[in-house]
């Protein structure tokens, strides 16, 4: 059950992510939706849970862009596993941890994906973006994690209470 919600809240946060626009003048940024969603089920589910989450919300990710299918899955999935571990030492139910560790997590996200596209050899990767624009578009992204971590969170954390998923399921 904890897999069907998690695929809901990250393809309500894809329609999200995809409808809104991207912030020109925060170097094109939009809202880190999905890795919030992914975050949410990094601090309050188990390992399988969150991987799900991760690597469904980077092909989804993938899908609605130019990046290559499963680039943004590694990065999630390294985040995810990151914030995990770390899990013990934060306070799980701060909105304040939801939104630093979303900034934090899109900043690094971004810089993964930059990374990604300047070492790809693929064609829809031969030309990596210059690092004045990743830095301006991983900025604008942990920007937009303040009003972005909190809307997710609370979502799932909603629909995890309406279907009776008790935080800390999974393997």
């Amino acid at each position: 059950m904890t897999g069907i919600a998690s695929l809901l809240v990250l393809l309500a946060a894809a329609f999200l992510q995809g409808a809104l626009p991207a912030v020109a003048w925060l170097g094109l940024a939009k809202p880190p939706l999905i890795l919030g969603a992914v975050l949410y089920y990094a601090l309050a589910h188990g390992r399988f849970t969150m991987l799900f989450a991760a690597l469904a919300g980077g092909v989804i990710h993938d899908s609605l862009g130019f990046l290559p299918l499963g680039c943004t899955a590694a990065c999630f999935s390294a985040v995810g596993l990151t914030v995990q571990s770390l899990r013990g030492l934060v306070f799980r139910d701060s909105a304040v941890t939801g939104i630093a560790l979303t900034a934090v997590g899109a900043v690094v996200m971004t810089g993964m994906t930059g990374l990604f596209l300047r070492l790809g050899d693929g064609p829809a990767v031969a030309v990596g973006a210059p690092a004045s624009l990743v830095a301006a578009k991983a900025a604008g992204t942990a920007l937009l994690a303040v009003p972005a971590a909190p809307l997710m969170f609370v979502a799932a954390r909603a629909l995890d209470r309406v279907i009776g998923v008790a935080e800390g399921s999974g393997a």
